[in-house]
């Protein structure tokens, strides 16, 4: 382009030139201007929220938090109802505070009355025991009692044991034979005598 600017050339030729380049760039502008509106309508279009793809990625996100729902929800009725079973067994057997208060009271009273009981008693043992420490002799008693026995028994057995031996020494076994057979003679003669003769 410069060599043709350098060149010296008609003045018409310089203008249809000028004319053909000013056409060149219209046309360059007028394929810019397309290409951006182009352009720019694929950016429209891209730009667009695109509801449909939205709404059904929504319908099936929603479908697949229903079913994974209904399937974490299936456990928890099931136990619910079980607990609500639970519960209503448990109401039917359950004690209420005012029939526990009254259980209590009637324990209570129960309770009163068997350790009164339990005091009367003990009070009752404890005057039968002081009675008998009363009446009981103590054990070291009893056992100065038997020695004193045993005192006496062993004196009583040295006065017959002296008696025997002063017997013995003045009364042998022989004298005893002796006057037995001469008994013996006077009974028999005893009864000789008084026995009838026929």
């Amino acid at each position: 382009m410069t060599d043709s600017l350098k060149q010296p050339h008609s003045a018409e030729g310089q203008i249809t030139e000028l004319r053909t380049r000013v056409l060149g760039v219209e046309n360059g502008m007028l394929r810019i201007e397309s290409m951006v509106a182009g352009l720019g309508a694929k950016f429209d279009a891209k730009s667009q929220t695109p509801w449909a793809v939205i709404w059904s990625a929504a319908g099936v996100v929603f479908a697949m938090l229903l079913g994974v729902g209904s399937l974490a929800y299936a456990p928890i009725s099931k136990d619910q109802e079980r607990v609500s079973s639970h519960l209503e067994r448990l109401a039917e057997t359950a004690v209420t505070d005012r029939d526990l208060d009254k259980r209590l009271d009637i324990s209570g009273a129960r309770r009163d009355d068997w350790q009164r009981g339990a005091e009367k008693a003990v009070e009752a043992n404890r005057q039968h025991i002081d009675k008998l420490d009363n009446e009981v002799v103590p054990r070291g008693e009893h056992e100065e009692h038997w020695r004193a026995v045993d005192r006496q028994f062993a004196d009583v057995q040295r006065q017959v044991d002296e008696q025997k031996k002063f017997q013995s020494d003045l009364y042998s076994a022989r004298d005893i034979i002796r006057d037995l057979n001469e008994r013996t003679k006077t009974l028999e003669l005893q009864a000789l005598r008084t026995a009838p003769t026929h």
